[in-house]
């Protein structure tokens, strides 16, 4: 853009300079007056292309500052609603079953058929070594990695709690830790699964 602005200024002293050339007290022949005259038309034909070009994209330009500064109040607007948060705590379920997770391998126990308190099935992939540690029927404690999911809504951070299966699912959260749920993990006690501010 700031090469654009000068090129009406540069077309435009070639004009004068063509202007001084045919008031000079220079003899001149018809034929070499003529030539002159018909330089001095493009130039000016050349000129208003220039000029309507700029203009064209002086507007542009001046359009794509006024949407960047409407984004940017967007996104300013976006920040002060929503609070970065992570994913802490972890929760208890029965395990159902264990299999394979059926992408890449067939025959491989590496995903743990789940289910919470009072809640539908649900899968969670363990790998294989941790597999091996699952008694079906057994109530165990997951514990997720603290992980930063992003921004949430004011609304939805004092929810408080997280469901477990949309921790999974939506956020991709890893469970860290697998071990047997105790006495108070277990009934409505189960789900300490919940929202914190990330600093």
């Amino acid at each position: 853009m700031r090469h654009i602005k000068y090129i009406p200024n540069i077309m435009l002293s070639c004009l004068i300079a063509f202007g001084c050339v045919g008031c000079s007290g220079a003899e001149i022949s018809q034929s070499e007056q003529n030539n002159l005259l018909e330089q001095n038309e493009e130039l000016k034909a050349q000129l208003d292309k220039y000029l309507d070009k700029y203009n064209t994209t002086l507007e542009q330009y001046n359009q794509l500052l006024v949407e960047n500064a409407t984004l940017k109040e967007t996104l300013d607007e976006y920040q002060e609603a929503t609070i970065p948060t992570k994913v802490v705590g972890g929760f208890s379920a029965t395990v159902r079953d264990v299999m394979p997770d059926y992408c890449l391998d067939f025959t491989t126990p590496q995903v743990a058929i789940v289910t919470c308190f009072q809640d539908g099935p649900f899968t969670i992939f363990i790998g294989e070594e941790r597999a091996k540690g699952l008694t079906i029927g057994e109530t165990y404690y997951f514990e997720f990695k603290e992980t930063e999911i992003g921004r949430l809504t004011e609304k939805e951070f004092n929810n408080g709690w997280a469901d477990p299966k949309k921790v999974i699912e939506q956020y991709g959260v890893p469970i860290e830790t697998i071990r047997l749920a105790k006495e108070d993990e277990l009934g409505l006690e189960s789900l300490k699964v919940h929202f914190e501010i990330s600093r």
